[in-house]
């Protein structure tokens, strides 16, 4: 899930910082904030919608290089919804070239979870990439559903070769079968 990827991502960030403590609490300040990131969706205050607010007020802390926007969805009626709450509540928001292109001024990237198949290493939403394969913005981080490295193969291949991906529950190293080393290779 995103909090082993998130952890991962900042100890390998964190060698930059291991002889400055200033910047030291800068980054824990910073990996704190930006762990709440999926907060900007959609607050409880705002139900559905996103909270451009927050999101500004988000963006102007930390800066937009430092901001990676995770955007968890769910199909309903042939669209991806933006979802939160643990993938319970549907926002108002599909994920979409209008949605994508809202939201790219303000991160560096996005980390886009097909939550129907996540965790569960039984293949990818082959639609979902496709769709956000032909998208020229931003870096995407597509995440869900990743079973074994064919699946990454077709990601590869339905993403225009222009999606990152996560890998979680199927690497060896969490009970699953891909090895961590082939997963680490994967350019």
């Amino acid at each position: 899930g995103l909090d082993v990827d998130f952890d991962i991502a900042l100890k390998e960030e964190a060698h930059k910082f291991r002889d400055i403590p200033t910047e030291v609490k800068e980054f824990k300040n910073l990996a704190s904030l930006a762990s709440k990131v999926n907060d900007v969706v959609a607050s409880q205050g705002i139900e559905g919608k996103i909270d451009f607010e927050h999101l500004k007020a988000i963006h102007e802390s930390v800066g937009r290089e430092h901001l990676v926007l995770d955007l968890s969805c769910r199909k309903k009626d042939g669209l991806y919804y933006i979802v939160t709450d643990r993938w319970q509540k549907f926002t108002e928001h599909v994920v979409n070239e209008e949605t994508l292109n809202l939201l790219a001024p303000y991160c560096s990237e996005f980390l886009i979870h097909a939550v129907d198949v996540e965790g569960k290493a039984s293949g990818i939403e082959e639609e979902l990439a496709s769709m956000l394969g032909v998208w020229d913005g931003i870096p995407i981080t597509y995440a869900g559903g990743v079973g074994s490295l064919d699946d990454v193969e077709l990601l590869k291949k339905l993403g225009n070769r222009r999606l990152d991906v996560t890998i979680g529950s199927a690497l060896d190293i969490f009970g699953g079968t891909i090895p961590f080393e082939k997963a680490a290779d994967i350019s």
